[in-house]
């Protein structure tokens, strides 16, 4: 058998692959598109019920820093991403480069803070805080930054 015999032949299974790869793919749509059809008529029919929101987990400025100053790692897979109630002392409220609120919480270190971000319809109960004042906050983790555990999308409780 040639070498252009052979370059042939690959060429052809080759070719015949894809055109089998895109009939298959074709067919799936069609099924799966049928099935989502019947799928959304029986919900409509029996809504199921929205799931609930899972509840934040408490946890207070002071142990959010030792966790992270212990194990970054570990207190990422605990607290980042996730929903959090936040317990802790004011230690300042500045603004950062980009004019966004931080209201800063105490740690045992005293140059070093639970950095918080509130929504911006919490900046006027941000302005109204004082150093030393005992707050609770509602945020999502969003790890550690230079040092510092960081929490975005806060809300006073």
């Amino acid at each position: 058998m040639s070498k252009k015999s052979l370059t042939k032949r690959w060429w052809f299974w080759l070719v015949a692959l894809v055109v089998l790869a895109g009939i298959g793919k074709a067919v799936t749509k069609e099924e799966s598109g049928g099935n989502e059809a019947s799928t959304s008529g029986a919900a409509k029919e029996h809504p199921e019920p929205a799931p609930q929101p899972k509840p934040a987990m408490k946890v207070t400025a002071l142990k959010l820093f030792e966790e992270y100053q212990a194990n970054e790692v570990s207190a990422d897979q605990a607290y980042k991403g996730k929903l959090l109630e936040v317990t802790g002392k004011v230690d300042s409220i500045t603004k950062d480069a980009f004019d966004n609120v931080i209201v800063r919480l105490q740690t045992s270190n005293e140059f070093m803070a639970v950095a918080t971000y509130p929504v911006d319809e919490e900046v006027n109960a941000a302005a109204g805080l004082a150093k030393g004042q005992a707050v609770t906050m509602q945020c999502e983790g969003e790890g550690m930054v230079m040092g510092s555990p960081v929490l975005r999308e806060c809300s006073f409780k």
